[in-house]
């Protein structure tokens, strides 16, 4: 069988690569948040002692 390399293919791995990207960068960025809000809790621990 041979498999042929079509137009709606191409664009359908382009937004694949697409939203993927998306996905990392929401992970990233939530990770973030989640690290930035465990700082503050670490800072404003230190600072009440």
């Amino acid at each position: 069988m041979v498999y042929k390399y079509t137009k709606v293919d191409s664009h359908f791995m382009i937004q694949y690569k697409f939203i993927y990207q998306a996905y990392i960068s929401v992970k990233n960025l939530s990770c973030l948040v989640v690290f930035m809000i465990f700082w503050l809790l670490v800072c404003d621990f230190y600072s009440s002692i």
